[in-house]
């Protein structure tokens, strides 16, 4: 906690105002202290970082809620995330990836001063009702590609769980996260969706009908595992990060622009920074439809933003719209 805490200070954006290392105490040392930023740790027994979490999002709905967690807590990690933390800071950087504590902490502390400054574009776990979703966007397509960051895991639940019966063509979607997380991403979304979620691996075929989310602190790109295959298998990279990024969402973006020929539906959506605007635009040049996710049901809306100030997308849609359009519009060839 004192390193935590050092780390706060040092940034320009955020003071510690309390600190408690008794979860019974949490919620009324938030609330005495109008905290705006609330670090939680996911290890506490009773009880739980859960309970408290949930505790929080009651009576202080509009605190951003940063969850400090191990991969032992993984799985209440994702339910946390599900719940509306902004997102978490890895405690265990040796095992679970190469980024050191401080420069978690500092780009959550960002993330969250961000949010909390656009009340426009806070928390959203659910959009505006679908409307008028462009006919033009309803159609068969031979891969979907979701790109998305800060605000995601909820997001996802809410675009997947409408999938059960959906009659689709392969989905890859890139989550930044740490590794080991988004095997636990992966079993949430299972969840939420009524069907299978893999986390990708080396050498792993894009089926028609599969969704897959790729692995955590690695790149994720397509290409040709023998000369005689076609070139739906993934291929997973230790490469040095892109945007600040890994996995980051322009390197597979610009592998499929590279060797993927078919009509594909791209989305990009809720994200701080830029990743995966330029390779929207590679693949618009390519001849994919492009989406981006609007402001509005946006937790924060840096990668679409760019994407929508550069010119690419196709079509701004809320989160409920890019649901529906997958549930309805989009079919397999």
């Amino acid at each position: 906690m004192e390193q935590t805490n050092r780390f706060v200070e040092s940034s320009a954006q955020a003071r510690v105002v309390g600190e408690t290392g008794c979860a019974a105490d949490v919620v009324e040392l938030a609330a005495s202290s109008d905290a705006e930023l609330v670090f939680l740790d996911m290890d506490f027994d009773a009880p739980s970082g859960t309970t408290i979490l949930k505790a929080l999002r009651d009576r202080l709905p509009e605190t951003t809620v940063i969850v400090m967690s191990a991969l032992s807590s993984a799985r209440a990690t994702m339910e946390a995330l599900s719940l509306g933390a902004l997102e978490y800071v890895c405690t265990e950087p040796g095992k679970l990836q190469s980024t050191p504590l401080a420069p978690q902490i500092e780009r959550a502390v960002h993330n969250a001063w961000v949010v909390n400054r656009k009340p426009t574009a806070k928390r959203k776990s659910k959009a505006a009702p679908a409307s008028d979703l462009p006919e033009s966007l309803r159609r068969s397509y031979d891969m979907v590609l979701i790109g998305i960051s800060t605000g995601g895991p909820a997001a996802l639940e809410v675009v997947v769980e409408q999938l059960a019966g959906a009659d689709l063509p392969p989905v890859l979607i890139v989550q930044h996260m740490g590794r080991f997380f988004t095997a636990q991403l992966a079993e949430t979304l299972t969840r939420a969706a009524g069907r299978p979620v893999k986390e990708g691996r080396e050498g792993m075929m894009l089926e028609p009908g599969s969704i897959v989310v790729a692995p955590g602190g690695m790149h994720c790109e397509i290409g040709m595992v023998a000369p005689q295959e076609d070139f739906h298998r993934l291929r997973i990279r230790d490469s040095a990060p892109v945007n600040g990024c890994r996995p980051s969402v322009d390197v597979t973006w610009r592998s499929f622009a590279r060797f993927f020929g078919g009509d594909v539906l791209s989305i990009l959506m809720t994200g701080m920074g830029e990743d995966g605007a330029e390779g929207l635009a590679v693949l618009k040049g390519k001849g994919a439809v492009c989406v981006a996710q609007d402001e509005a049901s946006s937790v924060v809306w840096g990668m679409p933003g760019a994407a929508v100030a550069a010119g690419t997308p196709h079509e701004v849609l809320s989160l409920e719209q890019i649901a529906e359009l997958l549930a309805t519009g989009v079919e397999r060839k």
